[in-house]
């Protein structure tokens, strides 16, 4: 039977658009989408500089109904340490750029390590003017902080104290 039987050409046209609709598709997503939270849209982040206390003052606030977590990784710590930031963080004064010193943390496999924050939270911390080598001269100066941080889903992380589901 050759294509130029009409049943055969359905087949074919029905075939095509089926590789047509899945190529466009793409894969399939959660209503809050795969890709983890936006800024602005799950949550606000802000940095605020302090050169009193040498310090950039860090504001994460969750606005999503699925909680979001950070990581050492992505979010300092108490003492303002971030687990091998050095290229997603820098201070950019004049024209002289200093990049965060990269720490190596222990890992922490608990779900709490991630800071799961729920829809109204907010987090703070700081990142310190001597984790970038920031010179003394130049703690009034005019400053930039380069830094986003990049949350993610809490469910999609893998945490030793949450049961299989």
């Amino acid at each position: 039977m050759s294509l130029a039987h009409p049943t055969m050409r359905l087949f074919g046209l029905i075939a095509a658009l089926s590789l047509l609709v899945g190529a466009c598709s793409g894969p399939p997503t959660s209503k809050d989408g795969d890709a983890g939270p936006l800024a602005e849209r799950d949550y606000t982040f802000t940095a605020v500089d302090v050169p009193s206390e040498e310090r950039f003052k860090l504001v994460l606030e969750s606005k999503s109904r699925r909680p979001i977590c950070t990581g050492s990784s992505e979010w300092p710590n108490a003492a303002g340490f971030m687990e091998n930031a050095s290229t997603r963080a820098s201070v950019v004064a004049g024209q002289e750029t200093f990049r965060y010193k990269d720490f190596s943390m222990d890992v922490c496999p608990w779900k709490s390590c991630g800071n799961p924050m729920k829809q109204g939270a907010r987090i703070e911390s700081s990142l310190f003017y001597r984790h970038f080598e920031l010179p003394e001269r130049l703690y009034d100066a005019p400053k930039e902080l380069v830094y986003r941080p990049h949350p993610f889903w809490c469910d999609t992380g893998h945490w030793i104290d949450e049961r299989k589901r």
